[in-house]
C-alpha cells in the first residue's frame, strides 16, 4: 500500500499539485478539491489534538491519498452515552495503519455509509481522503497507528462527503 501526501503551490498560473508519493498517484483531485480543502479549515481548525508536551495543537484537513491494494473498511464501535458504530477506513502503507473515520460526533450511519464507500471504491486503482490527524493509537504490532477524522472520500467515480461538512459549506453558501 502507498500513501501520497500532496502539497498546492497557489501561483499566477493557477494550482499546481505535487504528489510526494512512494506509489499510487491521486492525478484526478482538482482545484475544486483544494478549494474544499480550504473552505473546510475556513475560520478554525476541524481537529485539535494534544503533543507530548500537552499543548493543545491544531490539525488541519489535508488531502491524503492511497492505493486501493489492502484497504479494509469496517465498522469501528464507540462508547458515547450509548455505543455506537462508526463507519472506518483502514489503510495499510507500509509500517504505518492509517484509521480513518467520521468523528463520533458526527452521527454518520455505518451501514449506509460503508455500501457508498464499497460503490465509489469498486473498480479504482486508488482513492483521496480529506482528512485531520487526531492521534497516534497504541500499537500491538509491528505497524504505527494512526487516527485520522475523515471529511470527504473522493475517486474517480465522486465523492462521499461528511454531512457535517456538507452542512458547514451549506451555512457558508457554497
Amino acid at each position: 500500500m502507498k500513501v501520497a501526501r500532496l502539497l498546492m503551490i497557489l501561483g499566477g498560473f493557477g494550482v499546481l499539485v505535487f504528489s510526494i508519493t512512494t506509489g499510487w498517484s491521486a492525478s484526478f483531485l482538482s482545484e475544486k478539491d483544494f478549494n474544499l480543502q480550504e473552505e473546510s479549515n475556513h475560520q478554525s481548525p476541524p481537529v485539535s489534538y494534544f503533543d507530548e508536551e500537552g499543548t493543545l495543537v491544531p490539525s488541519y484537513n489535508e488531502w491524503l491519498c492511497f492505493s486501493i491494494e489492502g484497504l479494509t473498511l469496517t465498522c469501528s464501535e464507540h462508547e458515547m452515552d450509548e455505543l455506537i458504530k462508526i463507519p472506518v477506513l483502514v489503510s495499510y502503507a507500509g509500517k504505518n495503519a492509517f484509521e480513518i473515520e467520521p468523528s463520533p460526533t458526527d452521527g454518520v450511519d455505518c451501514g449506509q455509509t460503508l455500501e457508498i464507500w464499497k460503490n465509489l471504491l469498486e473498480g479504482e486503482q486508488g482513492f483521496c481522503v480529506l482528512v485531520a490527524y487526531l492521534q497516534d493509537l497504541p500499537s500491538g504490532g509491528l505497524k504505527k497507528r494512526s487516527l485520522w477524522i475523515l471529511e470527504a472520500l473522493k475517486t474517480e467515480q465522486g465523492y462521499w462527503l461528511n454531512p457535517s461538512l456538507s452542512g458547514r459549506l451549506a451555512t457558508k453558501g457554497i
